[in-house]
């Protein structure tokens, strides 16, 4: 006998989330921005804006970067900062902690989609950016190609 046994209880209700807002910030064919420092580096203009409706929402924050090596097997570390009460933090999150290269001189490489969810427990205008550093002293070409970031609100 194959009989199917009924659900007999379903939750009441699935937690479930709507996005509020969206914002984002792209770069389509920029022109290049050089990074030479070998600490975390705000890259100008890659931020965006947002100002939570809730102090319960959450913010998804993603993005995506284009880069050249500026030097053989130099490697580059991204990382997304949150401004919040007058400063950036340290990062909340890393996009990647040093993407290797290969031994070519120059090479082009493509930071795929990253993604992090922040819980900024705020109604205060926020701010979201990229930042970026080499891993030696060789440079690091950002922005030859498409860069996004995006944040949405999410709320409960």
């Amino acid at each position: 006998n194959n009989t199917i046994s009924a659900i007999t209880a379903l939750p009441a209700a699935i937690p479930t989330g709507k996005i509020l807002q969206v914002k984002s910030t792209a770069f389509p064919n920029a022109g290049q921005t050089t990074i030479t420092a070998t600490s975390y580096t705000f890259i100008p203009g890659y931020n965006v804006e947002i100002t939570p409706s809730s102090t319960s929402s959450k913010i998804y924050v993603t993005g995506s970067a284009h880069f050249d090596s500026g030097g053989n097997g130099n490697e580059i570390g991204l990382a997304i900062y949150r401004y919040k009460d007058g400063s950036y933090t340290n990062p909340i999150s890393y996009a990647t902690d040093y993407g290797q290269t290969s031994s070519n001189s120059r090479e082009n490489k493509t930071v795929p989609a990253w993604s992090y969810i922040d819980s900024p427990n705020t109604t205060g205008t926020l701010y979201y950016a990229f930042y970026a550093k080499t891993s030696s002293s060789d440079t690091i070409y950002l922005n030859r190609k498409t860069c996004n970031i995006t944040v949405m609100e999410i709320g409960a």
